[in-house]
């Protein structure tokens, strides 16, 4: 499965998203099959104002599914 990151804005600074890709790697989507992480991109800040059009360009772009983290 083909997978986009979309993480808050708001926590860049502290966390610059390793775990994210660990519990990817580690079976986070276990239930379909091997991952790969296909785009990592914040949500644009609250109200995640850029979440939607963000997430469409990663499906058109070969992202399977979203993640919000």
């Amino acid at each position: 499965m083909r997978v986009g990151i979309l993480p808050c804005q708001q926590t860049e600074d502290l966390c610059p998203g390793t775990t994210d890709f660990k519990v990817a790697s580690l079976g986070a989507f276990a239930e379909a099959g091997p991952v790969e992480v296909v785009g990592f991109v914040s949500c644009g800040g609250c109200p995640a104002e850029r979440a939607v059009a963000t997430a469409r360009l990663m499906v058109e772009r070969g992202a399977e599914a979203i993640a919000f983290a």
